[in-house]
């Protein structure tokens, strides 16, 4: 089960590839489905948190 998705921006501005994660133009983070060839954004680094267990609740 994942817990935390961190994206950190790299400092780095260049044409993203493919499977590439960037910061859009509204500050959100987009993967690049295909090779960019004109436009340039900042490229970010993505960490992902993991739990080893997963918690079993139930609601009454």
């Amino acid at each position: 089960m994942i817990k935390e998705i961190r994206f950190t921006v790299t400092g780095v501005v260049r044409k993203p590839l493919a499977g590439e994660w960037f910061l859009g133009n509204k500050g959100m983070p987009i993967q690049a489905i295909h090779d960019f060839h004109t436009t340039q954004f900042p490229i970010l680094k993505v960490e992902v948190e993991e739990t080893l267990t997963t918690a079993n609740e139930k609601v009454a």
